[in-house]
Order: structure tokens, then C-alpha cells, then sequence
């Protein structure tokens, strides 16, 4: 994987101020501190018919991505527009608002492996939602950089 231009890999800012930075570790990678996983953004694959993917970046402040969504007529995650955290963070604990968890309309997550040095992407079930609880709870070494949700069209309003 190499640097897009602005410096990150991806979505994922590095940190060279660590006392292994720039050193060729066993596993064949460069050690970086990964310090923040930077991208704020919505993107849209409507093509007008049944379910809308949205794709978000994993600083996306969730109350932003429901309140954008719902504006468009698209139904699924309104109950969330006053969750004040990002998506990487709702997804991480799994947030629950009127009995529906997020990891309900997930379909997939993109991460970068810190251990492995690679993007890996999962779909919901490998993600192992639980109440409160994922996959990325449970093992830290995946940082997420862009989720996929699915969200219903409002066919009577908007």
C-alpha cells in the first residue's frame, strides 16, 4: 500500500513521531503509529430503485449521517440524530436507539489491520454485532476507516 498524496493510506493517518518509526519490523512493515483515521464523508449509489448504499467516512459524526439521510427520504437510522459520536465509534460499541442497534443496517466495514499492515474489509455477520459489543471491541488491531449501510427509501414522503 502506498501513500496517497496528502500522506495517509486510505483513510488512515500516520504518526512518524514513534520511537520505531521507519523501522522494518518482523513482519515485513514499516512501524507507524496509526493517530486518527481523518475522512469525514457521505457518499451516495442511488439508482433509484429499492435500498439506497450509503458509504461513510469513520469520522463522520452519526447525528450528521442521520439527519442528511432522513433528508434525502432515506429511513433506517433516524432514531440516531442525536448520537453526538462518529460512525467508527457508533459501529466499535454497536449503539442502540429504539430497539434498533446499528450494526442492523450495516453491510460492510473497511478497516486498516495494524498487525497485518493491510485494508480488510467485512461484511455485518463478520463484524459480530452484540449488544454493545463488535468485533472491533473485542480486538483492537483493526482500525475502521469507512462503513456501508443500507437504508430504505421513504417511497411516500419525499
Amino acid at each position: 500500500m502506498s501513500p496517497d498524496t496528502d500522506g495517509t493510506y486510505g483513510h488512515i493517518v500516520f504518526d512518524n513521531d514513534t520511537p520505531d518509526s521507519g523501522k522494518l519490523q518482523p513482519n515485513g512493515y514499516i512501524c507507524r503509529k496509526i493517530t486518527a483515521v481523518e475522512k469525514d464523508f457521505i457518499k451516495y449509489v442511488d439508482i433509484g430503485l429499492g435500498d439506497v448504499p450509503v458509504m461513510a467516512g469513520s469520522q463522520t459524526i452519526l447525528s450528521r449521517l442521520a439527519r442528511e439521510t432522513d433528508g434525502y427520504g432515506l429511513k433506517g437510522i433516524e432514531m440516531f440524530k442525536g448520537y453526538e459520536i462518529t460512525v467508527a465509534e457508533a459501529v466499535r460499541s454497536n449503539v442502540c436507539a429504539d430497539g434498533v442497534s446499528f450494526g442492523d443496517v450495516i453491510s460492510g466495514v473497511v478497516c486498516y489491520d495494524t498487525t497485518d499492515g493491510k485494508k480488510v474489509k467485512f461484511t455485518a455477520a463478520e463484524c459480530r454485532f452484540a449488544p454493545s459489543s463488535s468485533l472491533f471491541l473485542e480486538e483492537e488491531r483493526y482500525v475502521i476507516s469507512s462503513i456501508l449501510i443500507r437504508l430504505e427509501r421513504d417511497l411516500g414522503g419525499k
